[in-house]
């Protein structure tokens, strides 16, 4: 876990320049559980999805160092996690927890629903269950999640 006295966790708006780094964290924090789920993408297809809905990117900082990225979609009806992904050297350390604690913050702001995908076999489902979303459907490779 994260001492917060010594630790801040912020955000960025993604630029081009980021696209290098960020397809290097969807290979390493994404990978293996895309595999899992029968989805062995080329360098070409994480790229794609690196630059889809590129404007709702931000770098995920700590201690003003980029360790992830989140990608947010703010919809009519609901704001939607497009994508969480934190470096693997800073997963399990309470960094996703607290991200996810702002995101739910800015969604009952915005007095709108937040949502998610998440892959069956990702084990951060666990994450999500513990911060309040409910699977609400299914399809044969990902769970729809919702948090009021």
């Amino acid at each position: 876990m994260l001492n917060d006295e010594k630790v801040t966790i912020g955000f960025r708006q993604a630029q081009p320049s980021d696209i290098g780094y960020l397809l290097r964290l969807r290979k390493a924090s994404m990978g293996e559980h895309l595999i899992a789920a029968g989805l062995n993408l080329s360098d070409q297809q994480h790229l794609e999805r690196v630059k889809e809905f590129f404007a709702d990117s931000s770098i995920i900082l700590m201690n003003e160092q980029p360790i992830g990225l989140i990608k947010l979609g703010v919809l009519t009806d609901k704001l939607h996690i497009r994508q969480l992904q934190i470096a693997p050297q800073y997963q399990g350390k309470g960094i996703g927890g607290k991200v996810l604690a702002l995101v739910i913050k800015k969604s009952k702001v915005l007095r709108l629903p937040l949502t998610l995908n998440v892959l069956l076999a990702n084990p951060v489902i666990s994450l999500y269950l513990r911060h309040g979303f409910i699977v609400t459907g299914q399809n044969e490779i990902e769970y729809q999640m919702c948090c009021q």
